[in-house]
């Protein structure tokens, strides 16, 4: 498996992967988010996460596996990943907003939190206004000191 930082000319493969797992692909372009991804040995994205950093906050999003490729470990070495990018660019403080992954996540050291601790700049983002249910639930993480 191989992980790298997300190259422009992949955005139609990660669009639609994201697509295919129910997930929206907005913003892709966005110069404050990376995305990590895998690819099979045909060069198919077959796995893909973002991280948007906002300084010391950031949002952990589009985590995406294709489905002949799921409980492989694949999403396991993505978030891995992610929450490495998010320490190193001392983005402490990871958020993310789900509907369908919250228990996996709190594996992960997760927790719930009031939108009313969000800071106002991860409240920005589109996934935080109307993307995703204002029921969905939002988790944060500090990976400052825990690490991955």
């Amino acid at each position: 498996m191989r992980l790298s930082a997300k190259a422009p000319e992949m955005l139609s493969q990660f669009s639609e992967l994201l697509t295919s797992s129910n997930l929206v692909p907005e913003g892709l372009e966005k110069e404050n988010l990376t995305l990590f991804y895998t690819t099979d040995e045909l060069e198919k994205v077959i796995g893909v996460i973002g991280v948007e950093v906002y300084g010391e906050a950031c949002l952990l999003r589009s985590l995406a596996v294709c489905n002949g490729k799921r409980n492989l470990g694949i999403a396991r070495n993505l978030i891995r990943e992610a929450l490495e990018f998010a320490r190193l660019e001392k983005s402490f403080n990871v958020y993310l907003i789900t509907e369908t992954i919250g228990d996996t996540m709190m594996r992960y050291g997760f927790n719930n939190v009031s939108r009313e601790i969000v800071p106002p700049e991860i409240l920005k983002s589109p996934f935080l206004n109307g993307i995703c249910p204002c029921s969905c639930p939002i988790m944060h993480k500090n990976v400052k000191e825990s690490g991955v």
